[in-house]
């Protein structure tokens, strides 16, 4: 019975990671688009993160030039951005206390601004061009800093 368990488990947590990447794939592909150099999942070490390894897997990194910022692509298990859940609010406070730029889109926030605002647009093209925009905003930020 063990192992039917765990099968079932292992099933459901490959279901949810390829649901989240395709999402990922869609905003790195409009990333790269507008330029952006991106990778999935960096590893990132930091004495000031609350993990017990003081490592953080971002879903992208996206860099240009000398600019460097970790997008994070929420879904259901992270609440909304009304609602974030604790260990989503731990990630978003290491973020903070180690000044690392990052851009969240919350896909459960999308879908209720798309609601509210009656856009018919679907739900990928509105991802896509929050991601690109947030990267260029940042992108402009990083380049008044310098």
């Amino acid at each position: 019975m063990k192992g039917k368990k765990g099968f079932i488990n292992n099933a459901s947590k490959k279901a949810r990671e390829n649901f989240g990447d395709d999402k990922i794939r869609t905003m790195i592909k409009a990333l790269s688009d507008c330029g952006f150099y991106c990778s999935i999942e960096p590893k990132i070490h930091n004495e000031k993160f609350s993990t017990r390894n003081k490592i953080r897997n971002p879903d992208i990194e996206i860099k240009f030039g000398n600019m460097r910022i970790y997008l994070e692509s929420d879904g259901k298990v992270h609440g909304d951005l009304e609602n974030p859940t604790e260990k989503t609010i731990k990630r978003n406070t290491d973020f903070e206390n180690t000044n690392m730029n990052y851009i969240l889109i919350n896909h459960e926030h999308v879908k209720s601004l798309k609601k509210i605002l009656e856009l018919v647009a679907n739900d990928d093209d509105l991802i896509r061009f929050l991601a690109a925009y947030r990267a260029c905003e940042e992108y402009s930020k990083f380049l008044s800093k310098e």
